[in-house]
């Protein structure tokens, strides 16, 4: 009994995010619902960090061309590369939303789980086993394909199961 009235009082409290009317489905911890303020706000050392950034690969970018004597288209592809990459997570981290997120999960997939998968169908011997049976082409066309494939479908899954949510993702 004690214990319902504490929790009635929490639920009716100030520090309760959930009101009392909403239930568990309507719960939101990223946003205050008695202030209306939202709880993710940027912290002080945002602005900063994206500046340092941009201009840390800038110099970096002038440096290899000073320095290490890298051709200057090279140097503008590198740096056009980097900084459309720069644009690109900065969004995933501003402007997430459902279908971003998943592209990030299934993207995520392919690149650590896929090419484990790959580095152990190659050092496993199942290549080279593919390879005697159905020739160096196809081989390496499946030997390429599905380890990436499964490691999609398995960066999904793990979306799936955080509801496409990333970590420390308003």
């Amino acid at each position: 009994m004690i214990e319902d009235k504490r929790l009635k009082e929490f639920l009716q409290s100030e520090a309760c995010p959930v009101p009392p009317d909403k239930g568990p489905k309507d719960y939101n911890p990223f946003a205050c619902v008695h202030t209306g303020m939202s709880i993710s706000t940027k912290p002080w050392w945002w602005k900063p960090l994206w500046i340092a950034i941009l201009l840390s690969t800038i110099v970096f970018g002038a440096m290899k061309y000073f320095l290490f004597n890298i051709p200057v288209e090279r140097v503008a592809g590198g740096l056009a590369l980097t900084l459309v990459m720069l644009g690109v997570s900065y969004y995933i981290r501003i402007k997430s939303s459902r279908r971003v997120n998943r592209g990030v999960y299934v993207l995520l997939g392919i690149s650590p789980i896929g090419f484990c998968l790959w580095m152990l169908c190659a050092l496993s011997g199942i290549g080279r086993f593919l390879t005697t049976f159905l020739g160096p082409w196809l081989s390496l066309i499946i030997g390429f394909t599905v380890p990436l494939t499964m490691g999609a479908f398995i960066g999904d899954w793990i979306g799936k199961r955080m509801n496409y949510r990333l970590p420390l993702s308003p």
